[in-house]
């Protein structure tokens, strides 16, 4: 059985798989479409730049993308 934050994760990269590579995705837009908690999604979001998984930037038109 996987964890929430698992399974919140998995929701969250399958989302982000349908935006163009050099799109970035908002974390608000991320949590409201994938149902997350924002709070939550920016955590496990951290974790996933950490290791490389993501990119982030931060500002206007900022987001994360894979």
């Amino acid at each position: 059985m996987l964890s929430l934050a698992s399974k919140h994760a998995i929701r969250a990269l399958s989302y982000l798989s349908g935006y163009e590579a050099s799109e970035y995705c908002a974390i608000t837009k991320l949590a409201k479409e994938t149902k997350v908690p924002p709070a939550f999604l920016s955590k496990i979001m951290n974790d996933f730049v950490k290791k490389g998984y993501v990119e982030a930037k931060r500002g206007t038109g900022g987001g994360v993308r894979l």
